[in-house]
């Protein structure tokens, strides 16, 4: 497994700057050279960014008569992702190296500060390989597709962080590919800028578990379209929505409320016959839901309500922690 981790030579460019500004729906184009000790080209490459997208276009033509290789050449996202968050943990808890195959994803993580993990190959066709933190993400996607994709990850030093793990992702190229043609998405889990990618790349988002992620999406829709086609403040948004979720749980919570108040009236009797009847169990238990019946009381109206409520009370949550637009 050989490295290639030398710098490529701009070529065409002699007098480019070392910083480049573009204005809105502006484009640039640069192409590059890998050479040999001797000058002669490797691979060349060519770089298209632009100042309205998160995705940069990067195309690889090898050249097979210098370019010595017997297996397949790869892609690789080495560098990790610098941590962005204050809280150690949080980095730690939602970093992680992430590849699709056919559409399945392999999410790894390091969670220790010795839990290295080394070279691992996922054989088979591999739609992009990524590497995430929080609320960002550095995603490689391929045309077509790879033939195979590689996790790893180790512990790095950074500051006073007892860990920081270094994820590094890559791609395989099929060897009968002398033309790569790839794009880069480096930019935050924003699901509107993600979604322009035409992939599942926003499956690497935590919406939470499967039944309650079509609720996340649909609160994060909402909550996005108050703010961006009404033009409100988020803090008006969320005063908007928190009434919206009481207009909406009202009738849940009330319901609740009521037939707790039925039950509690109903206790005195109901201790009664637990005493009267607390050597025969059976009987107790049919006096107790023939009483149930009497008072129009259901033991489970008063926390059924309340746990119809929880996936959309766990959404919220999820959203208001993971999300960058609340960040």
């Amino acid at each position: 497994y050989n490295f290639i981790n030398d710098s490529f030579r701009l070529v065409g460019y002699p007098d480019s700057p070392d910083t480049v500004f573009l204005n809105s729906g502006e484009s640039i184009d640069f192409r590059y050279e890998l050479n040999d000790v001797h000058g002669n080209v490797l691979v060349q490459k060519s770089l298209s960014f632009s100042a309205d997208n998160f995705i940069s276009e990067h195309d690889y033509t090898v050249n097979d008569g210098r370019l010595d290789y017997v297996n397949s050449l790869e892609l690789v996202w080495a560098g990790g992702l610098r941590p962005s968050e204050k809280r150690v943990d949080e980095d730690v808890q939602y970093g992680s190296g992430i590849i699709s195959r056919a559409g399945e994803i392999e999410d790894v993580q390091s969670k220790g500060v010795d839990k290295n993990i080394g070279r691992t190959i996922y054989n088979g066709q591999t739609d992009w390989a990524a590497v995430r933190s929080k609320y960002f993400i550095s995603a490689l996607l391929i045309e077509g597709s790879g033939s195979f994709a590689t996790i790893s990850a180790e512990n790095m030093v950074l500051g006073d962080r007892e860990q920081t793990p270094l994820y590094q992702v890559s791609v395989g190229i099929p060897l009968d590919a002398s033309a790569v043609s790839s794009r880069l998405y480096l930019g935050p889990l924003d699901v509107d800028y993600i979604s322009s990618t035409g992939t599942n790349l926003d499956e690497t988002m935590n919406w939470g578990w499967a039944i309650i992620r079509p609720i996340s999406k649909g609160i994060l829709w909402g909550l996005k379209f108050m703010h961006n086609a009404l033009r409100l403040n988020y803090g008006v948004v969320l005063l908007l929505f928190a009434l919206l979720i009481r207009f909406v749980t009202g009738p849940l919570t009330k319901k609740s409320f009521e037939s707790t108040q039925r039950m509690q009236k109903i206790q005195p009797e109901i201790k009664k016959m637990q005493a009267k009847f607390k050597n025969d169990p059976q009987r107790l238990n049919r006096e107790t839901m023939a009483m149930y019946k009497k008072h129009g009381v259901n033991p489970l109206g008063g926390c059924l309500p309340m746990l119809i409520q929880m996936p959309l009370l766990m959404a919220l949550f999820i959203v208001f922690r993971t999300t960058i637009e609340f960040r």
